[in-house]
């Protein structure tokens, strides 16, 4: 990560210095994991766009699920990145 949203350090239970030595793909589910490059990857890529849910492994090893909403970012001379906006929607999904 270049830079870490302060919100999704705290949902995953870390402080934005020990967030943003993670990827994304660091917190998901064992079995996410090859779903995430098919679905997520592979789609950001090609749209420059994409939204969803995931579920990730918070610091204290429970499941969170998050809506979100990525744009891939591709500015000239830098290096390709990704904008997210997600939300906790746990609390919403029946257990």
């Amino acid at each position: 990560m270049l830079t870490s949203n302060p919100m999704a350090a705290k949902v995953c239970g870390y402080s934005d210095a020990e967030y943003i030595d993670y990827f994304i793909s660091d917190f998901l589910l064992e079995d996410d994991k090859p779903l995430f490059k098919e679905n997520y990857l592979e789609t950001v890529i090609t749209n420059k766009v994409t939204s969803g849910t995931l579920r990730i492994l918070n610091k204290q090893g429970e499941v969170v699920y998050t809506l979100y909403h990525n744009y891939l970012m591709e500015e000239s001379g830098e290096e390709p990145y990704v904008i997210s906006s997600a939300v906790d929607i746990t609390s919403r999904i029946p257990m």
